[in-house]
């Protein structure tokens, strides 16, 4: 739901800055009209040049005829591409071609939702994001006009939008869009419309009529983030905005408009968070275009200054970038890492949790080291100086470099070209003192290659906290810190600033760790319900292996992580003791494997088997939980397994005194303590009194039950015959 379109269907090749005089951009008039009932669309596409030679794609349609000034074109049967050569500049260009409905059958709601490959045409509604127009290699001015029945609506890449009655039955759509883009999108429908002016931005909602009344809502909200933005990186760079429900489920962002699915648009939470996701893509990767062979860097940067900041204002960012780290620790693996310039888009968890996540959290580094001010200086003249140009991460450290005045080429070389995260722990710990300060010293280890990062620590006292930030770029590093009190707990990172593997202690255990297990084990157990079919199915789709109950062994169990259907089963007693089964249709948690500590063992049950198969979907959606419940169709129950925030070490306990409030003999404790069913008798083993005191109260409860038991902490064997 969250990848955005922006440009994405055709790689950028070099696209150099551009001006808006662009006379020798090329000129792409497209003119389409429908046919609903066959689901096609018939277009004629006249492009021309002002001398430079083009290079159009026709990959999905279907060529009717081409020509250049009425001199047909041979066009091969199966061919891709027309290498258009003009010899004057008034040569033109004319395509005629067919286009169709996509199919739709590999929609993954799961692995990676709201991306949607291919086009519709139907009767319900319009949804053209794919290829269904000729597309010039490069950046071109288009101007689109439609025909559509006089009941729809029409949106399209446009500042200005224009209707002309055809006939009774049909109307005319022409978008004036005065911007070089690669490619233009299309959607139409039976839409309500609805429209506000902000600050010179005419905000526009189209939404079907059983879902106009969130127009209100989508409106106020988008308003919003304008001001927050406009304040934050620059005045919009268009005229218009519109907020588009599409038939399909998709949650793209294309310049002046975004489209998304209607069952995203439903959901409560969209018009506060995606909204703003998409609105910011207005400025990345719909205004600064992203050029992909440099790296996707739009994607991380909207998620940073539009998902983490509406979590940093609530004050729960560490939380936002303490789940960025445990998705890349769940789904990425020495196997499937690569590094940020080498992400062009989402295709599955673990890119998403690489070109989403940890460009996020490198930004967010990136504001650390440079200063908010300084970021976003940054971005202002990153946007002035690329606007309708292909940027890459060359550009965005140049623009930094310019805005800091520091050479920041090791940053960039660190986290952009390189893969990999940082795994750091702490060793050493002493403590010693000088007058009346305490002196702390402790090692920051860096396991595998040593990164150059700040690390902020914290020594926390009984009345105060201490509060530094550590610079390293080696394997150890040694430090020394001076306090007026005794620390009582040494903490490093509490507030996951630094991109960093997750400490054991740290990492809870989520449906993430399952889903992303290198060597997962789905356990068919020997009660095996027809239900559990759906899950094993799930699971297998998602590289597990299946294994019958009886025939898992110790070293699966300490290799793996592992789904076991049913709360009875032999095996989840053996591993986890007594689940209690919850009250619902469905439900699943996970625990630490206790044999393996970067694997989970999974259990999954509920009193209705047979409901198991609609709930399995689901399980993809909940990756940051430990525990999940639906009933009657709905989610009912979800939760995290609290963990410690950040590395945490205790240096000192605080000094515990007892008030006694009378003084009492040995005899009266026994008589006392007589008719209790356990008691313990507490001693330090080289100390003969404490033993004498034992012998003493053995005595005094045999004198008045002789039916003990005596256990022992320890017993050497020689003298155990004298027991």
């Amino acid at each position: 739901m969250r990848l955005s379109k922006c440009m994405m269907i055709f790689v950028f090749l070099s696209v150099p800055f551009v001006s808006f005089a662009a006379s020798k951009l090329p000129m792409h008039q497209l003119h389409v009209r429908f046919d609903l009932e066959a689901q096609t669309l018939r277009g004629v596409s006249r492009i021309s040049s002002a001398g430079d030679e083009l290079k159009v794609d026709m990959r999905g349609l279907h060529i009717i005829s081409a020509s250049v000034n009425d001199k047909m074109l041979i066009i091969e049967p199966g061919s891709e591409k027309i290498v258009f050569k003009p010899e004057r500049p008034d040569d033109l260009l004319v395509i005629e071609y067919e286009s169709g409905s996509g199919a739709f059958a590999d929609i993954d709601r799961g692995t990676n939702p709201g991306v949607v490959e291919g086009n519709l045409i139907t009767q319900e509604g319009i949804s053209l994001t794919g290829r269904w127009h000729p597309v010039v290699q490069g950046l071109s001015l288009y101007k689109l006009t439609a025909i559509l029945p006089n009941d729809f609506e029409a949106v399209s890449e446009a500042d200005e939008i224009t209707i002309a009655e055809k006939t009774d039955v049909s109307r005319e759509f022409s978008f004036a869009f005065n911007h070089p883009v690669q490619t233009i999108s299309f959607a139409a429908g039976r839409y309500v419309t609805e429209r506000e002016d902000h600050g010179g931005i005419e905000i526009y909602t189209y939404f079907f009529p059983e879902d106009k009344e969130l127009a209100k809502k989508y409106l106020a909200h988008a308003k919003r983030y304008f001001d927050l933005y406009e304040k934050l990186i620059g005045d919009y760079p268009y005229k218009r905005f519109s907020i588009v429900e599409n038939v399909l489920p998709t949650g793209y962002s294309m310049p002046t408009f975004t489209l998304l699915g209607r069952d995203v648009v439903r959901l409560p939470f969209i018009a506060g968070t995606s909204l703003g996701h998409e609105i910011l893509h207005q400025w990345f990767g719909n205004h600064v275009y992203i050029d992909y062979q440099g790296g996707n860097w739009a994607e991380g940067l909207t998620t940073y200054l539009a998902d983490h900041l509406y979590e940093e204002e609530k004050g729960k960012g560490w939380e936002y970038r303490k789940q960025a780290l445990v998705s890349f620790q769940s789904y990425v693996s020495k196997e499937n890492d690569f590094s940020l310039r080498e992400f062009y888009s989402r295709t599955g968890r673990a890119s998403s949790a690489v070109g989403y996540g940890k460009t996020a959290m490198v930004f967010h580094m990136l504001k650390d080291l440079a200063g908010e001010d300084v970021f976003y200086k940054a971005l202002r003249f990153f946007i002035e100086k690329n606007r309708t140009a292909a940027a890459s991460w060359k550009d965005i450290e140049a623009a930094f470099t310019f805005a800091s005045g520091k050479d920041l080429s090791w940053f960039f070389r660190q986290w952009v070209d390189e893969k990999g995260s940082p795994e750091i722990e702490l060793g050493n710990v002493q403590v010693r003192y000088r007058g009346s300060k305490t002196i702390t010293s402790f090692d920051i280890v860096q396991k595998g290659t040593a990164f150059r990062m700040s690390v902020p620590v914290v020594l926390r006292s009984k009345n105060a906290e201490l509060k530094k930030k550590i610079d390293i770029d080696k394997e150890k590093s040694s430090i020394e810190v001076e306090t007026d009190d005794v620390p009582l707990e040494l903490i490093v990172d509490a507030d996951y600033d630094v991109f960093r593997k997750l400490s054991g202690d740290e990492m809870p255990s989520v449906i993430s760790t399952l889903l992303g297990s290198k060597k997962g084990i789905f356990v068919v157990p020997q009660d095996m319900h027809e239900g559990y079919s759906a899950l094993q199915a799930l699971f297998e789709k998602e590289g597990f292996s299946s294994r019958k109950e009886d025939e898992v062994t110790y070293d699966d169990i300490r290799r793996s992580s592992l789904l076991v259907p049913g709360t009875e089963t032999v095996l989840i007693k053996r591993l986890l003791g007594k689940v209690e089964k919850q009250q619902a249709d469905f439900f699943m948690l996970t625990k630490r494997n206790p044999f393996n500590p970067e694997g989970v063992v999974a259990v999954a049950d509920g009193e209705q088997p047979s409901e198991f198969r609609q709930y399995a979907s689901k399980i993809t959606h909940y990756g940051k939980f430990s525990s999940i419940a639906f009933k009657e169709g709905r989610n009912i129950s979800k939760s995290t397994d609290e963990t410690p925030r950040g590395i945490r070490l205790k240096i000192a306990e605080d000094i515990i005194g007892i008030e006694v409030p009378r003084i009492v003999t040995v005899s009266d404790i026994i008589e006392k303590a007589a008719s209790k069913q356990i008691i313990y008798v507490g001693e330090s083993h080289d100390r003969f009194e404490h033993h004498r005191v034992q012998l003493q109260v053995i005595r005094e409860l045999h004198r008045r039950k002789k039916d003990i038991a005596i256990g022992m902490e320890m017993f050497q064997k020689p003298f155990q015959e004298f027991l």
